[in-house]
């Protein structure tokens, strides 16, 4: 039901964009312009693997 909506919304949003970021500043890196990193990516990647992690291990957790 909705918790394997909400992870989803987890994933999505969390670690694909993340991906995404990464991405683009690898190629960036790649062609030889100056590239960092933000520092809320990794907080953002890690918060939302736990939280896709937790809903995967326990779909009760979103349930009333």
């Amino acid at each position: 039901g909705g918790w394997l909506h909400a992870k989803l919304t987890v994933v999505f949003l969390g670690l694909l964009s993340v991906h995404g970021i990464a991405r683009a500043r690898l190629g960036k890196l790649r062609r030889g312009q100056p590239a960092t990193a933000p520092d809320w990516l990794l907080p953002v990647a890690l918060v939302a693997a736990v939280v896709a992690i937790a809903l995967a291990v326990h779909p009760d957790l979103l349930k009333r």
